[in-house]
């Protein structure tokens, strides 16, 4: 639990952080000091680079991109320019932060746009049985950390690992009774598993509004700009993303 306080409280100060920077990167814009605006930018952006290497390697993995076609410091070098350009988009300095992940996803989706790739790859994974679930591991090893991951992610260090937990997952109250379960029944490691193995299952855009809900602590009114979505799309998204995860649990731990 301690570990999961600290990680929020560094999120939160470093959101602040990022919004303490807003007045000078506006001052910096205006005189048109673009290489000190760059030299700012890059201390605001460790967050957003880990962000973008995350989708980056999950829509090569899906097929969403080609394979070595793209770099996240192209990713980076193109906000630089966006920022800079558009930074007057930002009304106040605690929108800064939020701004930044917004635009990142829209070069990011841009560039899947471009590759126009067709998705097909989605299986409704609402409807896996136990047996499916069980050889699904087969895919996937464990790195040195420990962390459960795709074969072929094995030699990606890009994002720190998030410990995702069932309070992540089961929210409502009447859902409570299944954490009691599933505790009873399973360790930690395993939890964290079978959430990581549903996770890289999931839709890219219902993946990201997951992890932007859980590791970038960001409410469902800046996800919705940061995506382009109504509120209530990110709401359902979200909560489609829960039903999938809990679904699995139930089916593969709670259904015997």
């Amino acid at each position: 639990m301690k570990t999961v306080i600290n990680h929020t409280t560094k999120r939160f100060e470093f959101r602040a952080y990022v919004a303490s920077s807003y007045a000078p990167l506006i001052k910096l814009k205006e005189e048109g000091d673009r290489t000190g605006f760059n030299k700012l930018m890059e201390r605001v952006l460790p967050s957003i680079k880990q962000y973008l290497s995350r989708q980056l390697k999950i829509a090569v993995n899906k097929k969403a991109l080609p394979v070595k076609k793209y770099s996240v410091e192209d990713f980076v070098d193109e906000l630089f320019i966006e920022a800079f350009e558009n930074i007057h988009e930002v009304k106040e300095a605690s929108q800064l932060y939020s701004w930044l992940f917004k635009e990142a996803n829209e070069i990011l989706d841009d560039a899947i746009v471009d590759e126009d790739f067709d998705n097909t790859y989605f299986k409704n994974i609402d409807n896996y049985t136990k047996v499916e679930w069980d050889a699904m591991e087969e895919n996937f090893s464990v790195d040195g950390d420990g962390d459960l991951v795709m074969l072929e992610e094995l030699d990606d260090n890009s994002y720190p690992k998030q410990d995702y937990t069932l309070q992540d997952v089961f929210i409502e109250d009447e859902e409570f009774g299944f954490i009691k379960r599933l505790n009873e029944k399973l360790s930690e490691e395993e939890i964290k598993k079978q959430i990581d193995l549903v996770l890289h299952l999931l839709p890219m855009s219902m993946r990201t509004i997951f992890e932007l809900t859980i590791n970038q602590q960001f409410d469902t009114e800046e996800i919705a700009q940061i995506k382009n979505l109504s509120i209530q799309e990110v709401e359902q998204i979200l909560a489609n993303a829960r039903h999938i995860i809990l679904t699995s649990f139930v089916t593969k731990y709670l259904s015997q």
